[in-house]
């Protein structure tokens, strides 16, 4: 009795046909480089051959770049405008109609209150033309005229200036003082009117020497020289000349006008 295990029908042995296929034998799967269900390589498209997907360069359904295709290119017309160009709802100016009020006020003013009409006629004129309005001659005549009020107020003002910087020198000052304290010589003997000439001729020379300005001295140097003829002619006991109480009263007179904010006061 053999210890070998007994199967049910025939035992296979090698090299004979059986349910398993051997090597090299057909079967249900494909060999390598048979044909079968499966592509082998070289069932895809390669590069360069015609295929579903387009190469680059190729013509197919994407359009490549710089190739013409349904969207615009930048600074190709296109159904909207580009920065800057002209739209069908750009606003366009309108022209008023009339005269602009501004301007006129600024006319108006500039011979009244010459600051508030130079600044209404400024404005004005920049309004009307903006606005294609009228008024724009009248602006500049106002701006014109309020530039010559001013031109006009810096000469007062410089002159005001000058006259009292003069009317406060000293030499000014202190000749005012000597003419109102002895200047009235009045009609008494030779010995008071002597007196009183020399006192105004003392001070008008103090005055003289403190003065700051050429025109102050000059002034009251020429009036001092009418004291001293007046004094020359009493000293010889001789009638003063003719034309000197004129010249005393001419010198005298602009003196005050110099010395005086404003001019001389009657």
């Amino acid at each position: 009795m053999s210890n070998t295990p007994e199967y049910p029908g025939p035992n296979p042995q090698q090299g004979s046909p059986g349910p398993y296929p051997q090597q090299g034998a057909p079967g249900p799967y494909p060999q390598q480089g048979a044909p079968g269900p499966y592509p082998q390589q070289g069932a895809y498209p390669q590069q360069g051959a015609p295929g579903a997907y387009p190469q680059q360069g190729a013509p197919g359904a994407y359009p490549q770049q710089g190739a013409p295709g349904p969207y615009p290119q930048q600074g190709a017309p296109g159904p909207y405008p580009q920065q800057g160009a002209p739209g069908p709802y750009a606003p366009q100016p309108v022209a008023a109609s009339g005269t602009n009020g501004l301007a006129i006020a600024g006319f108006v003013l500039a011979f009244l209150v010459f600051p508030i009409g130079f600044i209404l006629s400024v404005i004005g004129l920049i309004q009307a033309r903006s606005r294609r309005q009228k008024g724009a001659v009248l602006a500049v005549l106002g701006i014109l005229v309020s530039l010559a009020e001013l031109a006009a107020l810096i000469v007062v003002i410089i002159v005001i200036g000058r006259n009292v910087s003069t009317a406060l020198d000293p030499g000014c000052v202190k000749s005012k003082e000597v003419i109102l304290k002895d200047g009235d010589l009045g009609n008494g003997d030779a010995t008071v009117l002597r007196s009183k000439l020399t006192s105004v001729i003392t001070g008008l020379d103090a005055a003289a020497a403190v003065a700051q300005h050429d025109n102050v001295r000059t002034m009251i140097t020429t009036l001092r020289g009418d004291y001293g003829q007046l004094q020359d002619a009493v000293d010889k006991q001789q009638a003063p000349p003719a034309a000197l109480q004129g010249k005393l009263d001419t010198d005298g007179r602009a003196m005050d006008t110099l010395c005086t904010i404003g001019g001389a006061r009657n």
